[in-house]
């Protein structure tokens, strides 16, 4: 359910920083609409426990760990441009979409 959060907030900084206007945000905007993204089921306990644990052995935050647990449990790609996720994720057998 964050990813919702997620890429609302790369559209609002991206137009912050100018890196795009807010007609290319909503443009932007409008394409995520149509991904078929899917909820994932809330877990409390993938949480306290699996997410928390990816997150101190790779030094990450608890929301880059989740991404990669999420990725590592459903067997899909991640598509980041983090470096420290990225190389969780990789070291976790995660595929990576290059950016």
């Amino acid at each position: 359910m964050i990813w919702y959060y997620e890429m609302a907030n790369v559209i609002r900084t991206a137009e912050r920083r100018e890196r795009i206007s807010r007609e290319n945000g909503d443009y932007f905007l409008s394409v995520l609409r149509h991904l078929a993204a899917q909820d994932d089921d809330f877990d409390r306990e993938r949480i306290w426990i699996d997410v928390l644990q990816i997150a101190r052995k790779h030094n990450l935050t608890v929301y880059d760990a989740g991404y990669v647990e999420l990725a590592a449990r459903t067997e899909l790609p991640l598509a980041s441009r983090d470096k420290e996720m990225i190389v969780a994720a990789l070291a976790e057998g995660i595929e990576i979409i290059p950016a």
